[in-house]
């Protein structure tokens, strides 16, 4: 009897395949900045200071494999104050889809994923250490968003070779609730800066 134990690894790869296939007719930049103002529900009005992805452009056969985007928005004072009061709305905060990617969003999600905290920024476990050094850790005034896409395994379902496999589903987390050793599928990142009314944000797809 054989059991499965792992999560689908359809190599995060070929699910990028997906990801980019479809992209590569359009500009990858505009793409990488729409995926950006899609997950931090940012509105097309506020000006876009800073985008940088990389890789910045597809090649080899798996595309953009691993791809991290990192962005910055600039709000004006009526802006920023209609942005922080959406910033506690569990609902507003529901795992959005995301652009060409497979699993595109997350079929479940805990209360804490759709958390905007305080600074200072928690402690995260050693896997998400490197995102604490993303942005400037001086700000201290305002908010910052941890969510992370994981695999989670189901039921043990029987199969037509007399074994069986797990189901998996897909569940957003806080980041500060990922167990010792899980990895994230696709981690999603910000800092509200209230003195200077700026967003940081970053998103990182597995590869």
């Amino acid at each position: 009897m054989s059991f499965a134990s792992s999560p689908p690894n359809v190599l995060p790869s070929l699910l990028t395949i997906l990801l980019f296939t479809c992209a590569c007719s359009q500009d990858l930049r505009e793409l990488d900045e729409r995926q950006v103002r899609r997950q931090f529900h940012v509105p097309s009005e506020v000006r876009l200071d800073t985008l940088i992805s990389q890789p910045d452009e597809a090649g080899g056969w798996f595309g953009r494999e691993g791809l991290r985007i990192r962005a910055v928005f600039q709000f004006d004072e009526r802006q920023f104050r209609s942005y922080v009061r959406g910033l506690h709305d569990a609902e507003l905060w529901t795992p959005v889809a995301f652009l060409h990617y497979s699993p595109d969003r997350a079929e479940t999600s805990t209360a804490r994923a759709r958390e905007w905290r305080r600074l200072p920024v928690d402690r995260l476990p050693p896997q998400l250490g490197h995102v604490s050094s993303l942005f400037d850790s001086s700000i201290t005034a305002g908010y910052w968003y941890c969510s992370v896409l994981t695999y989670e395994r189901g039921d043990s379902i029987p199969h037509g070779g007399g074994g069986y496999h797990f189901e998996w589903h897909t569940r957003a987390r806080h980041g500060s609730e990922l167990l010792p050793g899980q990895a994230g599928i696709i981690t999603v990142y910000g800092i509200l800066d209230a003195h200077r009314r700026r967003l940081f944000a970053w998103i990182g797809f597995s590869g």
